[in-house]
C-alpha cells in the first residue's frame, strides 16, 4: 500500500479543490481533507506521483509515508530498513515545533551513512539551521528523483515520516513568468500557477480547447499548453495580442510536445462580444483574468470600493453571459474578477450572483455553489474573486 500525501500552499481552499479535481480525473480519492497533508492510498504497483502531481499548480510537494516517529522507528533508520540515500540528503519538519524531533531523525540518518558500505560518506545538504528546505533547493539537488529528502509532519496527535516524491517545479513555472519575450512589469499579473491552478480547478476528462478571453500577455495560453491543451487567446487591445503571440511562439519554439497545431487562434475580440466571432457550443473552457481596476495603494474606502464594483460590474455581466453561448454542454468557465478589501469591515464583491443564475449556469463544485474562491494576499486592497461554473449539460 503507497500513501502519499501533500503539502499545500497558501489559499488552502483553492489548492485544495485543483488537488481533489486533478486526483479525481486520475481515478483516486482524496482522503481526510481536514488533514495538514491530505493524501491517497493506493495498492497500484504501478502508481507514478511525478506524473500524476506534475499538472499540479498549488501543491509545494507530495510525500510517500513511511512511518510514525517513534525510538523504534529511529532504530529502524539506522538499520536502513526506511531510508538509503543515494546521494546528498536533507530532512526537513514541516512544522517548527519539530525541531528537536528533526535533530534526532538526523542523528539517525548520520549512524546509517557512516555505517553503510552504500550510503557512507552521504553529504547533509541544508544550510545549519534550515529546518524546511524551499521546492527550489529540493529540485536543484534532484531529492525527488533520488528519494533523499525525508519529511516530518504533525498529525493531531502523531508524528509522520516520509519521502519526498515530487516536488514543485519552480523551474519550470520562473521560466515561464521571467524569460517570455513580453512580460508587462505592471503589478499585479496574473501568476503563471495560478493561471495553472485555475485550468485545472474547470477541467473535465472531456477537456480539450480552451479560451482565454482576457489573454494578456499568454500566461494563460502558455500554461494551457504546458498541460497539453489547445488553446486560444482574445483580447480587446492589439498589444495583448501581439504580446501573447510572441510569447506562445517562443513556448513552442523550445516545446518537445506543443506545435502550432496546438493555437486555434490568437485574435483582437472583446470580451463582451465573444458571440460574434466564436462558433456557439464550441469551447470546452473558459479560463481567465479580467480587468482587476486600478492599482490601489494606502488606504481604501468602503465608497471607494463600491464604486469601482459598480464599475467593473456591466464588464462582467456581460462577460459571463457572451461566454455562455461559447461553451458546449457540461463546458465551463473559470474567471477571476476583483473584490476590494476597505480600510474597515468586509470585503466588497461584484454584485454578479443573481446574474448568473440567470444566465443560466450551475455550480461546478455542488458544494460551493456560486461562491467564489478567493486569492488575495494580505498587504493588498484588490483580491481575485474566482468563479467556476459550468454549463447545464
Amino acid at each position: 500500500m503507497t500513501e502519499l500525501h501533500f503539502q499545500l500552499g497558501r489559499e488552502r481552499e483553492l489548492c485544495l479543490y485543483e488537488l481533489d479535481n486533478i486526483l479525481s480525473l486520475s481515478g483516486y480519492t482524496l482522503q481526510d481533507k481536514g488533514l495538514l497533508l491530505p493524501g491517497v492510498s493506493t495498492n497500484d504497483s504501478n502508481f507514478d506521483p511525478k506524473s500524476l502531481c506534475t499538472p499540479l499548480g498549488g501543491c509545494v510537494r507530495a510525500i510517500e509515508r513511511i512511518g510514525d516517529y517513534s525510538e523504534d522507528f529511529l532504530m529502524e533508520v539506522e538499520s536502513g530498513a526506511w531510508f538509503l540515500p543515494e546521494g546528498p540528503w536533507a530532512i526537513s519538519a514541516l512544522d517548527t515545533k519539530l525541531r528537536s524531533e528533526r535533530e534526532k531523525l538526523r542523528s539517525s540518518v548520520k549512524t546509517l551513512v557512516k555505517q553503510s558500505d552504500q550510503a557512507h560518506g552521504r553529504e547533509e545538504r541544508p544550510k545549519p539551521g534550515e529546518l524546511d528546505l524551499s521546492p527550489a533547493k529540493v529540485q536543484e539537488l534532484g531529492f525527488a528523483d533520488t528519494g533523499s529528502e525525508l519529511c516530518l509532519w504533525k498529525e493531531g496527535g502523531m508524528i509522520l515520516v516520509g519521502i519526498t516524491r515530487w516536488v514543485f517545479d519552480t523551474h519550470g513555472f520562473g521560466d515561464r513568468d521571467m524569460n517570455k519575450p513580453f512580460r508587462p512589469r505592471r503589478r499585479g499579473l496574473l501568476p503563471p500557477k495560478l493561471a495553472r491552478q485555475m485550468i485545472n480547478l474547470g477541467r473535465t476528462p472531456k477537456t480539450w480547447k480552451i479560451l482565454d478571453p482576457f489573454c494578456g500577455c499568454g500566461v494563460t495560453l502558455l500554461e494551457g499548453l504546458d498541460l497539453g491543451f489547445q488553446v486560444a487567446g482574445s483580447d480587446n487591445r492589439d498589444e495583448a495580442i501581439k504580446q501573447s503571440a510572441k510569447n506562445v511562439d517562443w513556448y513552442l519554439s523550445q516545446s518537445e510536445s506543443a506545435s502550432k497545431s496546438s493555437v486555434a487562434f490568437i485574435e483582437r475580440i472583446d470580451a463582451r462580444q465573444l458571440s460574434t466571432k466564436i462558433a456557439p457550443l464550441s469551447l470546452d473552457l473558459v479560463v481567465g483574468e479580467g480587468d482587476l481596476g486600478p492599482p490601489i495603494q494606502g488606504k481604501l474606502s468602503r465608497k471607494a470600493a463600491a464604486g469601482f464594483s459598480g464599475q467593473l460590474e456591466p464588464l462582467y455581466s456581460r462577460t459571463f453571459a457572451e461566454v455562455r453561448t461559447t461553451l458546449r454542454p457540461g463546458g465551463r468557465v473559470c474567471l477571476a474578477i476583483p473584490f476590494w478589501q476597505p480600510n474597515e469591515g468586509d470585503p466588497i464583491f461584484i454584485n454578479i450572483e443573481r446574474k448568473l443564475r440567470l444566465i443560466g449556469y450551475e455550480p461546478a463544485f455542488d458544494e460551493k455553489g456560486f461562491e467564489p474562491f478567493l486569492y488575495r494576499r494580505k498587504d493588498q486592497r484588490v483580491g481575485r474573486a474566482i468563479y467556476v461554473l459550468k454549463s447545464p449539460e
